[in-house]
């Protein structure tokens, strides 16, 4: 779970002077003690997953003072659905020295990128005889005419790792 916060409270009680540092609480509990001022994110990987906290910052000045945040609710779900296929149409064209693969666009909503596989032979085993080409964020991938690749597949990625099915 990534907390962001404002680097400054409206007042730090300080007069402008003194070590300041920011503590991290989960549900009442001080799980980061004092990070340095000018921090403005933490990522919690100690929590548990599907559990709701509140989360609050504490701002410390050098005097022994603090003031915290209001807190907001928080889950950290864990994302196991893969974005839907991309299908078995792939359009191929040439431009230049190049073949230039496309394919329909996946309207998944935590897609990160495209993984784009090749290999000489259709009756190749996938994915354990097929390569890796790239991974474009774009529905377009250019191969280069002269290679040895006749057979592409395109699988759709997510923002956790989650590999579409085809």
């Amino acid at each position: 779970m990534q907390i962001i916060w404002n680097s400054d409270p409206e007042n730090w009680g300080d007069g402008g002077t003194g070590t300041r540092t920011y503590s991290v609480l989960r549900s009442g509990t001080l799980i980061v003690p004092a990070l340095s001022y000018g921090t403005t994110s933490y990522n919690d990987t100690t929590g548990t997953n599907e559990t709701n906290y509140v989360y609050r910052i504490r701002y410390n000045n050098g005097c022994g003072l603090s003031s915290s945040t209001l807190g907001v609710t928080a889950t950290d779900h864990i994302d196991t659905e893969p974005c839907p296929d991309i299908g078995n149409v792939l359009l191929v064209s040439k431009s230049g020295t190049n073949a230039v693969i496309t394919w329909s666009a996946n309207a998944c909503s935590d897609l990160a990128n495209y993984r784009i596989f090749g290999s000489a032979y259709y009756s190749d085993p996938f994915p354990s005889a097929w390569d890796v080409l790239g991974n474009p964020v774009s529905n377009i991938f250019y191969d280069l005419l002269l290679s040895n690749y006749i057979a592409y597949k395109v699988l759709a990625v997510d923002d956790c790792g989650n590999i579409s099915s085809n």
